[in-house]
């Protein structure tokens, strides 16, 4: 997801990823969200532009209405988003003098350094095998 995606166009993305394979029905989203039909479906239809969501003319309670599932890449870029926003250096007060040959470095930072290993500790949990690089 970009800059270009406003906050309601977030929300729908997460009210699709949770509801999974099976979807939501259009109309019972605006209900949801809070949103009317109208901007609803305009925004909808954005994503859909966007390639984030997925539609299906289904009928529902006799009435045409639209099935949406949020698109595979769509779900790939918002777990990549929320891995990205676990990274300490994001949230570190020391951002900006951080660097090479400073008083500040990553190299010498506890929190990246606990931060790997618990990701490296996870990635061995999900995997069997682990592929460790070092340049030394």
């Amino acid at each position: 997801m970009s800059e270009r995606t406003s906050n309601i166009e977030r929300k729908i993305l997460r009210a699709l990823e949770k509801a999974g394979e099976k979807g939501v029905i259009q109309r019972e989203l605006w209900g949801m969200l809070g949103v009317d039909s109208r901007s609803g479906a305009r925004i909808v239809a954005r994503l859909e532009r966007m390639g984030l969501v997925k539609r299906k003319r289904i009928m529902y309670k006799g009435k045409a209405t639209y099935l949406l599932k949020i698109h595979e890449e769509a779900k790939i870029e918002m777990k990549i988003l929320e891995e990205i926003k676990e990274i300490p250096c994001f949230t570190c007060q020391y951002l900006d003098i951080c660097g090479e040959g400073g008083s500040v470095t990553p190299e010498k930072c506890m929190k990246l350094l606990q931060w790997l290993e618990r990701a490296v500790e996870q990635k061995s949990k999900n995997t069997n095998t682990l592929t460790v690089y070092s340049n030394r």
